[in-house]
């Protein structure tokens, strides 16, 4: 028993970490008090939603629906977490030649890899569920069982989402051994759901209210289809021994069933996919001769593809963009029905100013989207053989952001499309804007990638903490809304002064390439000699 405690307690020490901040010997304790201010956050954001859900529920006498409710919602947020860590938890881990090289039952590797996967996820799970319990048990007289029932409920309802995750990381591995771009179906199973949570978003204030309306009807549906969230509610609300019981055991059979399934199949891919990792550097390629920026842009570009999480990441603002300026184009017309005092400007006069919306809707797209500031970071070890390559650093730091820049492109593009069918816009409206568009994801990109290259993460242990943690990700990000502010700020004055739409959209046009000359001017000096300075 002792043995395996070690073993397991061995195990857990590596990416387990929900946010994973890296500091250096002397700031460990400001790094544990950032991390515990996200766990708040998060868990302050959660309890605020939880407590809209119950006004809604309150009043139609549906308390208990929120418990069931939050409990498929656990479910769907761990089976989309768990396909992407069970990769790392599980498959081809980084101690995988120390623990099968020790005495022990193949068995009991495969227990310590699920284990290890379970408990990652019941603390993502709790980071939702515990504020719902929270939010409930305040406003909802409760009895002692609630809250046995509730305490085993954040260790059983992740049984079954990590049960389902598994089976789909085991197929997802054992696929990837086949197939190369096995990551084109993670990017777009990643967009479908980003578009699902910004639909939720934006849809949410009438979500409510038809919820608290439906609560019988959504609690039905849940009780027949899922059964643990049902049961959870059930259980709380009118506790049976009985009905505990089976629901502990269900759960139990549930675990041992995946740790029996997994332990058929581990093996073969595990030494599947490390017999392709070793032999991945053996493969025969064509030669063809591109120019410099040419080569790397397509080499940037195959990096992206296969970084998926630096896709969804990275056009997150580029799909805001897109599905806000489709937004705008159909729902336009409501305006009109809006009473004229509520409105800074008469409706024919805020028509006039579609080109300048254009325009911050472009600015908060690409300041949101800097895909470069995490592009160094992601080189990792290989950035001592880029900077050995016989090509100037500012080639490759131009290469960076020209890929990024037409990452982006399509999507602006598009929107600009909209706009100008939509609302029919004349010659030099859109002349200006397209300036606007192609000048602003120039600034956000040049910037990205010199705030990256201060502050490079070269040593990161996985791509999503590079491209979601990082100190660079974060100051980009920041300086992104700094920046829409501004530049917000400098075209609503014009306008709310009386500037005529084309004049201040060339006040704009010249303001992004005085930006974009500067960081240009400031790549290709501070840029190239941070590059240099970098060492892996």
């Amino acid at each position: 028993m002792n043995k395996m405690m070690s073993l397991i307690r061995a195990c857990m020490t590596d990416n387990m970490s929900l946010f994973k901040i890296k500091k250096k010997n002397k700031a460990k304790k400001s790094g544990k008090g950032l991390t515990i201010f996200l766990f708040i956050v998060l868990a302050m954001s959660v309890w605020s939603y939880a407590n809209m859900f119950l006004d809604s529920l309150i009043p139609h006498h549906m308390e208990h629906v929120l418990l069931s409710l939050f409990g498929v919602i656990v479910t769907v947020l761990i089976v989309m977490e768990g396909v992407y860590k069970a990769g790392s938890l599980i498959f081809n881990c980084k101690d995988d030649d120390l623990l099968l090289s020790l005495p022990i039952k193949r068995t009991t590797v495969v227990f310590i890899r699920i284990l290890k996967f379970y408990t990652f996820e019941v603390l993502y799970g709790s980071l939702f569920l515990i504020p719902a319990i929270i939010a409930y048990a305040t406003r909802v007289s409760v009895a002692p069982t609630f809250y046995i029932v509730s305490i085993l409920a954040i260790f059983l309802l992740p049984v079954i989402p990590i049960a389902i995750s598994t089976i789909i990381g085991v197929i997802t591995s054992a696929t990837s051994v086949k197939f190369k771009n096995k990551s084109i179906i993670q990017i777009i199973v990643s967009m479908i759901a980003l578009v699902g949570v910004l639909y939720l978003s934006f849809n949410l204030q009438g979500l409510l209210i038809n919820f608290g309306e439906n609560a019988g009807a959504i609690n039905d549906a849940i009780t027949k289809f899922y059964y643990p969230a049902a049961e959870y509610s059930k259980l709380c609300a009118n506790f049976d021994i009985k009905d505990f019981l089976i629901f502990i055991g269900i759960h139990i059979l549930v675990f041992l069933a995946t740790i029996f399934v997994i332990s058929k199949v581990y093996f073969k891919i595990n030494s599947e996919l490390k017999r392709i990792q070793k032999n991945s550097g053996k493969k025969s390629y064509s030669m063809k001769v591109n120019k410099p920026q040419v080569a790397f842009i397509k080499k940037e570009f195959k990096k992206a593809i296969n970084t998926p999480v630096l896709i969804t990441n990275a056009v997150f603002g580029m799909v805001l963009l897109l599905i806000a300026c489709i937004a705008v184009a159909v729902k336009f017309d409501a305006i009109y029905s809006i009473p004229q005092d509520q409105l800074p400007f008469a409706v024919e006069k805020i028509k006039d100013f579609i080109p300048v919306i254009l325009v911050l809707l472009i600015a908060f797209g690409s300041l949101t989207s800097s895909i470069t500031s995490s592009m160094i970071s992601l080189e990792g070890k290989s950035f001592t053989l880029l900077k050995s390559l016989p090509v100037k650093p500012y080639t490759i730091i131009m290469a960076k952001v020209y890929t990024a820049i037409l990452m982006m492109m399509p999507f602006v593009l598009i929107s600009d499309l909209i706009f100008y069918i939509r609302f029919k816009l004349n010659i030099a409206e859109i002349i200006l804007t397209l300036i606007a568009s192609i000048l602003l994801p120039f600034i956000a990109e040049l910037l990205g990638i010199i705030i990256n290259l201060k502050y490079p993460e070269m040593k990161a242990d996985t791509d999503a903490e590079v491209v979601k943690q990082s100190s660079s990700s974060n100051v980009s990000t920041m300086l992104g809304f700094l920046l829409i502010m501004i530049i917000s700020g400098i075209l609503v004055s014009l306008i709310y002064s009386g500037c005529p739409t084309i004049v201040a959209l060339i006040c704009a046009d010249v303001l992004f390439f005085v930006m974009v000359i500067i960081l240009l001017k400031k790549a290709k000096g501070k840029g190239v000699e941070r590059f240099n300075k970098i060492d892996v």
